[in-house]
């Protein structure tokens, strides 16, 4: 058997199940934690909030100016009954009722400006609301895109995964702890091809000897520089 050749396959195997892995893990973040529509929740969230604070405003400066004009009515009511003879409170009376009127008048003045605030402020809101629901739309048929490449990495991986198997079945276990303990410390790369007479890894020069060795498979070399299984055809 050419283990260095049998090793090389396998870790190939490997390195395509690990960038499936990974890009499946990519997709269902992806899918959790969709940063577009996250955002436009977040605009939705604070659009609301400040709808809410103008219209909280606008209806605090109504009521108010409701509550001025029931009064105004009630004193002109007073005013104009004939129950009030004493000039000094007829005085008072009248005096009340320019007061209420003035105060009416200043802040009719003020609600129309909150009331263009508050309506500018659900326009606001309306937009965001639109802008959610198309990011949402867009989501959707990017998540079924998403899912349709997930399942595709899955069977992908299952396969890889029985050609793993029947590759590691030829190997000793002690091969296999070798490997395995490579791949962890060399970034993924257990075994590396020998290409004009060196490491395809590393960069490293072997001698002539070692290259005929390492061709010869008659047993496993390693590169002197990085340590990893060398292979060569």
């Amino acid at each position: 058997m050419n283990t260095g050749f049998q090793l090389f396959q396998l870790q190939e195997i490997d390195t395509a199940i690990d960038n499936a892995n990974r890009r499946i893990k990519e997709i269902e973040i992806s899918i959790i934690d969709e940063i577009r529509v996250k955002q436009a929740k977040d605009n939705v969230e604070a659009s609301e909030a400040n709808f809410l604070h103008h219209n909280t405003l606008f209806n605090s400066i109504n009521d108010e100016i409701q509550s001025k004009k029931i009064k105004k009515t009630q004193s002109e009511s007073s005013l104009y009954s004939g129950s009030i003879v004493n000039p000094k409170e007829l005085q008072d009376l009248q005096k009340e009722i320019a007061s209420l009127a003035s105060y009416i008048s200043r802040f009719e003045e003020e609600l129309l400006s909150k009331l263009y605030d508050l309506e500018k402020t659900e326009k606001e809101l309306l937009k965001a609301k639109e802008n959610l629901h198309h990011k949402l739309s867009e989501f959707e048929s990017q998540k079924a895109l998403l899912l349709g490449e997930k399942n595709q990495l899955i069977h992908f991986v299952g396969n890889q995964n029985g050609k793993r198997e029947s590759i590691t079945m030829q190997f000793e276990s002690t091969i296999m702890d070798t490997y395995n303990s490579l791949r962890k410390t060399k970034n993924g790369i257990a075994v590396a091809r020998l290409q004009d007479d060196s490491c395809l890894s590393c960069g490293a020069s072997l001698t002539a000897s070692q290259c005929q060795q390492v061709r010869s498979q008659a047993k496993l070399l390693y590169c002197p520089s990085c340590g990893r299984i060398l292979y060569g055809s």
